[in-house]
């Protein structure tokens, strides 16, 4: 903790130093940007302190909910996704939410039972019990819409003749 203390007070006599030979104006902006960097550094440093290794936790759960939250536009236009799972732990009724990857998302399916890992807020992963006789055919309905790239499919088909996926978007089947 003291090299870090140290490391403070070195940048802040170089910023001084700096404003001195070529004005205020020019570094108050740097000086902002290494506080909120040191104060992170700070802050990930308790952290670190209070809990050093927490153990991960594998435990039998159930998917209770799935949602998309839409994040800001990048640069290029194109909108992207948080993907979060809720579960519930077979022996606890308080939810635990993670944000996952896309393709753990449209992975599982709410109402799925497995094995849960994670580490404090931390998804790790999530195996579920489907058994040797699971399909990864999609359900057998009207039709049923493509997790990857959203078009509907016709139930008698197992693949999307679009891209190719047989991974059904989990919340939209449609009879």
């Amino acid at each position: 903790m003291d090299y870090l203390i140290v490391a403070i007070v070195i940048a802040i006599i170089i910023l001084f130093g700096l404003t001195a030979l070529f004005g205020f104006a020019m570094f108050a902006g740097t000086f902002v940007m290494v506080g909120a960097f040191f104060r992170r550094i700070l802050k990930l440093a308790e952290t670190e302190v209070a809990n050093p290794d927490p153990a991960a936790e594998t435990e039998t759960a159930q998917v209770a909910g799935k949602r998309r939250q839409a994040s800001d536009a990048h640069r290029g236009g194109s909108e992207s996704f948080q993907h979060h799972i809720t579960f519930r732990l077979a022996d606890d009724d308080e939810p635990l939410e993670f944000q996952v990857t896309e393709a753990v998302y449209q992975s599982v399916l709410e109402g799925e039972v497995g094995t849960l890992t994670y580490q404090d807020s931390l998804f790790r992963s999530f195996v579920p019990d489907r058994g040797e006789s699971a399909s990864s055919a999609p359900p057998k309905v009207a039709h049923w819409t493509c997790a990857h790239c959203r078009n509907q499919v016709n139930s008698t088909e197992s693949k999307c003749p679009s891209c190719g996926s047989a991974t059904p978007e989990a919340s939209v089947i449609h009879r």
